[in-house]
């Protein structure tokens, strides 16, 4: 059984959304052993103070939550860009959010690093991470 995990605070949920992309209230109540009512009611929060975007660009699949640039400002990540969803994305961003929240709460000492994160660091660093070239 794996071991608990401490709900996010209103920030950390910003800090995590800006650090996967996006995030489903699904992966949020995964992540948190939380029911999804519980998850939707902390995203619409963080929505309601202008932290989070609300984006369902796909038909019958949850809502995804982006990062605003107050919110990024909120989580000290002014580095990293606002999230961007599209109707290609969508499917791709909603496995990530459910992905990443697995293993948080499978792995819950190891460290979880985002694409947006590798994709930084590389620019910062100026070398390939995580990518491969083509």
């Amino acid at each position: 059984m794996p071991a608990e995990v401490n709900p996010l605070s209103r920030i950390e949920v910003v800090e995590w959304t800006a650090r996967i992309g996006a995030i489903t209230a699904e992966a949020l109540a995964l992540r948190d052993c939380c029911t999804v009512a519980s998850a939707r009611a902390r995203l619409a929060a963080a929505r309601r103070a202008g932290l989070l975007k609300r984006a369902r660009p796909l038909a019958g699949e949850p809502a995804l939550f982006t990062a605003t640039r107050k919110g990024l400002s909120s989580a000290a990540l002014e580095d990293l860009e606002p999230g961007r969803l599209s109707v290609a994305t969508a499917r791709h961003a909603i496995v990530c959010a459910s992905v990443a929240a697995a293993l948080e709460r499978l792995y819950p000492d190891q460290g979880l690093i985002g694409e947006r994160e590798l994709r930084r660091e590389e620019r910062r660093r100026s070398v390939p991470l995580a990518s491969a070239r083509v």
